[in-house]
């Protein structure tokens, strides 16, 4: 589901992107048929993690000082792996059943060389990266068995993702896409001047209460830098209220695509204000 949820984001943002994807059971049951100490697996996994910054050679001379040469090849051997037929000996049925569910989902890739060096992951894990740029992760996450019991007097477990919202806007914007993207919110309320800005605060409220998705213009600024502003941001229409209007519990509607302006009380505006 999570997979899916990222899938539509990075849809609906115009960017093809590719969903790395890998277990960390997989990775244990690897470093296990190696015989590598349980408490070395942190720094394993965290040089495994460096591999698209340094290289595979990168990744053996980390390793060099942490475990035997013959448990690096078989290190070596994971993160050459093409295809989960290649570990079958492992553990894999969790990735097998993954794989399974989201048929289909073309942008799905098994890299057995990915480990996101968290040391709280305990299965399924997942990056997502634009191929178009190297900006490396753009959003990620992945099974945590016993994270959420740490803050609780329960336990229980969970998965998540984050997206990464600095790489995604880099991305976005060197892609030229940043122009592209429609914004959802449906009204600006515009600050008539300062005394005002409690007033446009009031409405701005009233108008999330009756669920119109709207904004404040913060800041000092003409009227007509307010319209542009909601040209600018595809934002349809602009409410508008001054001290006469305040004073009769009305506001101003302006309809930036036609420039008609009505009249409506406070109290009666709703969705169809906006139509």
């Amino acid at each position: 589901e999570l997979a899916m949820v990222a899938r539509d984001v990075f849809e609906e943002l115009g960017l093809k992107v590719v969903i790395r994807v890998n277990d960390r059971g997989l990775v244990d049951s690897v470093l296990d048929s190696a015989g590598i100490d349980p408490d070395l697996r942190v720094k394993v996994i965290s040089a495994i993690d460096k591999l698209d910054k340094v290289g595979l050679e990168g990744v053996q001379d980390i390793l060099k000082d942490v475990i035997t040469a013959e448990q690096i090849e078989v290190v070596n051997n994971l993160l050459e792996a093409k295809s989960l037929n290649e570990l079958a000996e492992f553990s894999t049925i969790d990735l097998e059943r993954f794989f399974e569910l989201t048929d289909g989902m073309e942008i799905l890739e098994f890299d057995p060389s990915l480990a996101r060096g968290l040391d709280y992951y305990t299965g399924l894990i997942f990056e997502v990266i634009c191929p178009e740029l190297n900006l490396g992760s753009i959003c990620g996450g992945g099974r945590y068995d016993n994270l959420c019991g740490s803050f609780s007097k329960q336990e229980f477990t969970g998965t998540g993702i984050a997206f990464g919202l600095d790489r995604i806007m880099d991305t976005l914007e060197d892609l030229g896409k940043l122009g592209d993207i429609g914004l959802n919110t449906q009204v600006l309320v515009a600050v008539f001047d300062e005394d005002g800005e409690k007033d446009s605060i009031k409405i701005y409220d009233e108008l999330h209460k009756k669920g119109i998705k709207a904004e404040v213009y913060f800041g000092e600024a003409k009227l007509g830098k307010q319209f542009k502003y909601a040209d600018r941001k595809g934002i349809p229409y602009v409410v508008i209220a001054g001290p006469s209007e305040i004073e009769k519990g009305v506001v101003m509607i302006k309809n930036m695509a036609s420039g008609q302006q009505i009249e409506v009380e406070l109290s009666d505006i709703s969705h169809q204000s906006f139509v």
